[in-house]
């Protein structure tokens, strides 16, 4: 299985409530979905996302990309989780061509 689990947060006024980022890498046609989200948001997920990657000097994959961001009852929105699936795609990545499972932790803070 090519999936990374990234651990998050995110806002609903005073509260932070958990959200995992679900990111899902699989050979075959190069696409990117974010699944639960509206059309213009996963767009601009995916704009966003790729931006960085670029300019981070990273080849853009050519592996089909499913970014899941549960518990899907929350509602999703803005830039928040553009760095955890950057660091999802990333992470898995690497792991998908050494072909070795590994776990690793990451952590940000914004002032």
């Amino acid at each position: 299985m090519h999936i990374a689990f990234i651990n998050t947060r995110s806002q609903a006024g005073l509260e932070a409530p958990a959200v995992t980022v679900e990111v899902h890498l699989t050979s075959g046609l190069p696409s990117f979905h974010v699944v639960g989200l509206s059309e213009s948001a996963s767009r601009e997920i995916r704009s966003r996302v790729r931006s960085a990657i670029v300019s981070s000097h990273l080849k853009w994959p050519d592996y089909n990309i499913t970014v899941n961001l549960a518990p899907s009852d929350h509602a999703k929105q803005g830039a928040r989780y553009d760095l955890p699936i950057a660091l999802g795609y990333w992470w898995r990545l690497i792991n998908y061509l050494r072909r070795q499972p590994r776990n690793a932790s990451f952590s940000a803070n914004w002032a």
